[in-house]
């Protein structure tokens, strides 16, 4: 079963209920520390809080089992600047 947050079916104007709202969990948060949650919608493996209280997402960019390591990169990526280039994506696909 597919897990979403409320970000990603409010940026998509889904239909499917979320399972959690990235804002409430990153808040619970303690700074430094990351969450294993996914939203597959988005394709984050987790949530993380840095020590000045930015949130992240971390992707993990999986080649396969047999790739060697150099091709499995892994990002933490800024929430607030990977939700406005969506909400940019979103906007210039309908222009």
């Amino acid at each position: 079963m597919a897990i979403y947050s409320k970000q990603w079916c409010d940026l998509y104007n889904s239909d499917i209920t979320p399972n959690y709202d990235i804002e409430s969990v990153s808040s619970l948060m303690v700074s430094g520390s990351y969450r294993p949650i996914v939203c597959d919608g988005f394709g984050f493996k987790a949530i993380g809080k840095r020590i000045d209280g930015v949130v992240e997402f971390y992707f993990k960019n999986g080649i396969g089992i047999m790739s060697p390591p150099s091709l499995d990169s892994v990002d933490w990526i800024n929430m607030n600047e990977m939700l406005q280039k969506k909400r940019d994506e979103i906007q210039n696909n309908r222009n």
